[in-house]
């Protein structure tokens, strides 16, 4: 039976980021996104990587600039997207985009003291960031996940959560969560 040691694991580790690192750098490069891309060598090349990515499509947090956002960002962006999304047309997008920031915007509001994560107010940052304000969108999801988000992620309704996003989607005649298996 093989032993696990902690430098074995770091190696590992360290490894498997750099795995990704080039993946990354190869989604970058196939979308044109050059400027400021870590050498190999950086220490945090992982972390600028996703940076350099995530900054690729920039969205101010204001519903009247998705048009920009759509000619600006969307023809990239669409690269990344799963068939099923970047083959939907430009106009339900953006529609999309709209009502997402609208309601971002009016639940950041409502719910300031949700930010537990980070000292920033959330509702007062221009730019739009997944990893923090996607959350406060409460059309998908139900409004307890955003009193769950201070009591930790609640990880027993991950799969309930993400087929009540993925039920928004349709692939021809079935919703998305009715063409994806899901394992119990």
């Amino acid at each position: 039976m093989p032993v696990v040691n902690p430098k074995a694991f770091i190696l590992a580790l360290e490894a498997a980021t750099q795995s990704v690192s080039e993946d990354l750098e190869a989604i970058c490069r196939s979308i044109g996104v050059t400027q400021d891309l870590p050498e190999a060598e950086d220490p945090l090349r992982f972390q600028r990587l996703i940076e350099a990515l995530f900054n690729a499509f920039p969205l101010k947090k204001d519903p009247s600039y998705v048009d920009q956002f759509m000619m600006d960002c969307w023809p990239r962006l669409r690269l990344l997207m799963p068939g099923d999304i970047a083959n939907l047309p430009e106009e339900v997008v953006a529609d999309f985009l709209r009502g997402h920031l609208k309601r971002v915007i009016a639940n950041q509001k409502a719910h300031h003291k949700i930010n537990l994560h980070s000292a920033v107010n959330h509702s007062k940052k221009e730019w739009y960031s997944f990893g923090e304000d996607f959350i406060y969108d409460t059309f998908p999801m139900s409004t307890d996940l955003i009193d769950q988000r201070n009591l930790d992620f609640p990880l027993h309704e991950a799969a309930k959560q993400m087929k009540s996003i993925l039920g928004m989607f349709e692939v021809g005649d079935e919703s998305l969560v009715d063409s994806i298996s899901w394992r119990k």
